[in-house]
């Protein structure tokens, strides 16, 4: 749904239910594109939209994403479309839907952010990583003061503050929680 500064709803787009049947996330490209992950029967499909909404790419890849909500996230760096799901984070190349290519593995990939040097944090059902765009991984993220990453969902970074925001389920005693955690140092604040 599109609202003016005041909060007044202006117009919405409906994708047709022939595209997919969920819609999972969205991000805009530096081709002034809306790029959208939606649920294709067990994968996922993410499609390039222009301003009006008429698909201008459709990108496919039989990455398991219908079986978690938290699945399918995107982020479209530079010349890359980054997509999250199941155990994999899947790199294409913008502009060429066919060139998707697990980069980075680990148990239940559920979100990626990037940062300002060109790297990703990559966050995973236990675990937020470092990763460059090739996938390598530069460093693990670990809370200090002993609690520890336990069903994550989702991050945003904040490059201004330096700060990771992580939502998460955890366990008992740290559960349902969102944390801000210095990025640079990984302590809590």
């Amino acid at each position: 749904m599109e609202c003016d500064s005041a909060g007044n709803y202006v117009d919405s787009l409906t994708l047709p239910s022939r595209l997919g049947s969920e819609t999972r996330e969205i991000a805009f490209g530096p081709d002034n594109l809306l790029y959208v992950t939606m649920v294709n029967g067990p994968g996922f499909v993410a499609y390039a939209l222009d301003s009006t909404g008429a698909v201008q790419q459709k990108i496919p890849l039989s990455v398991y994403v219908a079986g978690n909500l938290s699945f399918g996230k995107i982020a479209v760096v530079n010349r890359y479309i980054y997509v999250a799901g199941q155990d994999d984070l899947i790199r294409f190349q913008l502009g060429q839907p066919h060139s998707g290519q697990s980069i980075y593995t680990n148990n239940q990939v559920f979100d990626v952010k990037p940062l300002p040097n060109g790297n990703l944090f990559v966050a995973s059902a236990y675990a937020i990583d470092e990763i460059r765009r090739s996938g390598t991984i530069v460093r693990h993220i670990v809370l200090s003061g002993g609690p520890s990453f336990a069903d994550v969902r989702g991050i945003e970074y904040d490059p201004a503050s330096d700060k990771l925001f992580v939502t998460e389920l955890g366990y008992t005693g740290f559960s349902d929680q969102l944390m801000r955690i210095n990025a640079s140092t990984s302590s809590s604040s």
